[in-house]
Order: C-alpha cells, then structure tokens, then sequence
C-alpha cells in the first residue's frame, strides 16, 4: 500500500521527523537503508523531500529499525520527543555485545562535569552481587584528578592486577584503602593508595527486573 504524502507540509514532517530520529539513534542514510533493507535511493529520497507516495511497507521496516511506530512519522502534532535534549554515552572500553545508553541533558545538571565525562560499562562478573549484577549496565563519571581525596563508594580501580568495579573505602588515619567485592566468595585486601589508580565512580546502574 502506498501512502500518499503530496502535500509539502506532510513531507516537511516525514522528513523533519526522520532526521531527527536518525540523529538521536547515530544512523545515517546508508545505515538505515542496509539495516532496513529497502534501498538507499528510497532512504535518500524521503530524506530530500522527493518521495510523494512511499509504501507502507517500506516506511514501517524503516520505523522498525528506528524503534518508533509509523504513526509518529505521520502525525503532524508537534508534540514530539525533542531529540536534541538528549545525549548517546559512550563505553568506557570497546566491550562486544555494548548495548546503546541515552541519557537525557537533564542527567547531567547535578554534576560540575561535561558530558564527555560520562561513560557506561557493562558488569563482567558477579564479584559485587548483590549491589550489582552481572551484566548491569553502570553509568560511570571518569576521574579527571586520580589523586583526588577517596571518599567511600563504588568506583572502577585499576590496582597493579587488575582493572575492576569494587566498593573502596579510606582506612582511618592511614594513605591506605580497603578494596572490597560485595560478593563474599571474592577477597577483600587493603592497598597503598598510590598503588590504587582510580578510573571512574560508579553513579548508578541500570537493573534488570
């Protein structure tokens, strides 16, 4: 079935819509062509304005990628996610099966940071059960000073082994820190705290239900 959009203003919306769904999931026209399997021309066209009646079908494999429904290319409301409100967070390593992380402008305000700052990590082990899961996506903020004062709590430290997520906490009145796994099956131990490397804190992270 093809859609009639002869109308300028009902092509502006497609294509306004479109792009900005484009930029909020970091795809371009080549990208979405392939991973939609409808053509670029068919992409190139609708984006330039000169598609006047694509088809249903292809439209709909395109919002299936997109991850939206059809009807928000066709709704002419303008009550619509303001997609540049909204940030992609990067992996703090180049982990295979990384899933994407949006976080909204708003996250950030709280924190006296750039966006570049933040970054997400996905939890390899069960070393902090019953804090955080294996495979709970963590958003970090990245330490820009790593001889910085340690407060208590959940960081990425990177000790003269291994680079791990572990609850640290200041021993009192010594420059040392207590390096603890949450999960008792792991050790604890207390190291010197230059010979602890301080990557990034853990802010939160994101639980499976």
């Amino acid at each position: 079935m093809n859609i009639m959009v002869n109308k300028k203003s009902g092509r502006d919306v497609i294509v306004r819509k479109l792009k900005a769904r484009m930029q909020f999931m970091n795809m371009n026209p080549r990208t979405l062509a392939a991973r939609s399997n409808v053509g670029r021309s068919f992409v190139y066209d609708i984006l330039n304005g000169k598609s006047k009646n694509p088809t249903s079908a292809k439209l709909s494999a395109i919002c299936k990628e997109l991850r939206v429904p059809l009807s928000y290319l066709m709704n002419h409301e303008d009550g619509d996610v303001d997609y540049e409100e909204y940030v992609h967070i990067k992996p703090i390593f180049d982990q295979s099966d990384r899933p994407q992380v949006i976080l909204h402008k708003l996250f950030f305000k709280p924190y006296d940071s750039d966006n570049e700052d933040f970054c997400f990590y996905k939890m390899p082990d069960d070393s902090m059960e019953a804090s955080i899961s294996c495979s709970n996506i963590m958003i970090l903020q990245k330490e820009k000073d790593t001889d910085n004062k340690i407060y208590s709590g959940i960081y990425m430290v990177q000790d003269h082994i291994n680079t791990v997520i572990r609850r640290v906490e200041p021993v009192i009145g010594e420059d040392k820190i207590n390096v603890i796994a949450d999960n008792h099956k792991y050790n604890r131990y207390v190291v010197e705290r230059k010979n602890l490397k301080i990557i990034a804190k853990v802010l939160f992270c994101i639980k499976k239900i």
